[in-house]
């Protein structure tokens, strides 16, 4: 039941909020963005050092490090004897 004067909005709207709604996102550059930088976490997680190593250094050299990536990363240096190496972060 709508209201007089009152358009109800076209399908293709609906169905696109409602992705959006179910993705979590309406934009795919910014989810792509967050998954990489999950990647990098998710790695690290799951006993994958070599490549949360790989993934985190990358992130420093593009600017992008915070510094609970840095932390990450040293703990993963720490985790497979780099120890040097988690010293110069």
């Amino acid at each position: 039941m709508s209201r007089p004067g009152r358009r109800r909005p076209a399908a293709s709207t609906v169905a696109f909020a409602l992705a959006a709604v179910l993705t979590g996102s309406a934009f795919a550059p910014a989810a792509l963005a967050q998954s990489s930088e999950d990647a990098a976490l998710v790695a690290y997680r799951s006993g994958r050092y070599e490549e949360a190593i790989n993934a985190f250094r990358q992130r420093l050299r593009s600017g992008d490090a915070s510094v609970d990536d840095r932390r990450a990363l040293v703990r993963a240096l720490h985790e497979i004897g780099r120890y040097d190496g988690a010293e110069e972060v």
